[in-house]
């Protein structure tokens, strides 16, 4: 569930993420029954953007046979607000995904404080 995925984000990833000053893309690959299996960083960007190619993310999952993945990145500025460029990569691995049978079960950005995150799943931007 949602909060079972805040909580593990904010513990694993929030510690190095919260202070980083550019943004970091991270992918959580997990295995059929949901448990983690590895974690990658996938780019290290600017002060407001990082780049991310869905082929990627599907080779990475594939390599590691996970079943879905989370996708996980910071915003510097401490704002966890998705931008527009956030929720447009988000919907382009959601559907690069769904054609390779890998589920994206969320996307969490992390601000500022421990309480500063977005969920695309408990937000309904992922279903």
């Amino acid at each position: 569930n949602a909060d079972d995925v805040i909580g593990y984000v904010s513990e694993f990833y929030g510690p190095y993420l919260r202070d980083a000053k550019k943004e970091f893309f991270n992918v959580i690959l997990l295995d059929v029954k949901n448990k983690p299996i590895h974690n990658v960083e996938l780019s290290k960007g600017s002060v407001n953007a990082s780049i991310v190619d869905p082929k990627e993310i599907i080779k990475e999952a594939t390599l590691k046979t996970a079943s879905s993945i989370i996708l996980v990145h910071n915003h510097p500025s401490g704002d966890a607000e998705p931008s527009s460029e956030d929720i447009k990569i988000t919907n382009r691995v959601v559907q690069a995904c769904n054609l390779v049978d890998i589920k994206v079960l969320d996307h969490i950005i992390i601000g500022k404080n421990k309480e500063d995150y977005y969920s695309f799943a408990k937000s309904g931007l992922i279903t």
